[in-house]
């Protein structure tokens, strides 16, 4: 078997270790090695380019229909997505050599509803942007490629974090799975536990039964 490969309930083999090939080619690693980049280029591109001033206003305004909430909303979305993504790249490269099953299953859960929310902020995200700048009627001095890639990344941010959604939920059932498989493993060998004791206790009655008749036939 491969080093790195780990077993039925996520404990990593003796003498397995991280293998960076095999986690890179994950379904879940590169869907999330995706979104990570789409939430950097949108706060990004806002942060960057998402604020000019006019001849008339000499304060700096947001580029979509000078909604300033609107650039804020992005911004902090596309953070918190990308301190999340890395956050949770590196749980996953952790979590095959964990021990502790709830451990486990406390992180998909959290990373289950995570990206449940951020798809629809992602999707208000998107519908905010591209609403706002096609109202946007004075476009002088505005950065068109910016603006363009910070709508065209919030609509494949959606994309991302739904494919990220549907991962987990596959490792969700896999995590339960092997949990139930645990459990009724550790049914079975305290069954087999209880099992030999009895019979021992069985034996040991036997036997004593036995003594006690050879005894009772020995003559006085």
């Amino acid at each position: 078997m491969e080093a790195g490969a780990t077993g039925a309930y996520g404990v990593a083999l003796a003498g397995g270790g991280f293998d960076p090939v095999s986690f890179l080619k994950r379904p879940q690693t590169v869907v999330r090695i995706l979104g990570w980049v789409a939430a950097m280029v949108v706060f990004a591109c806002i942060t960057g380019e998402g604020y000019v001033n006019s001849l008339h206003d000499p304060q700096a305004r947001c580029v979509f229909n000078k909604s300033d909430s609107a650039c804020h909303y992005a911004v902090g979305v596309g953070i918190i997505a990308f301190l999340a993504c890395m956050a949770f790249l590196l749980a996953d490269a952790y979590m095959p050599f964990m021990s502790n099953a709830q451990d486990r299953k406390k992180i998909v859960a959290a990373d289950l509803i995570f990206s449940g929310v951020w798809t629809f902020l992602w999707f208000v995200c998107f519908c905010l942007l591209a609403n706002l700048w096609s109202k946007t009627t004075d476009t002088n001095g505005i950065p068109a490629d910016a603006v363009h890639a910070t709508v065209a990344f919030s609509f494949f941010s959606i994309a991302a974090f739904l494919q990220l959604r549907q991962e987990t939920a596959i490792i969700n059932q896999n995590v339960q799975r092997d949990q139930l498989l645990l459990k009724k493993a550790q049914e079975c060998k305290d069954a087999k536990q209880c099992l030999g004791v009895m019979v021992i206790e069985n034996e040991v009655e036997a036997f004593m039964s036995s003594d006690k008749e050879m005894m009772a036939c020995q003559p006085t």
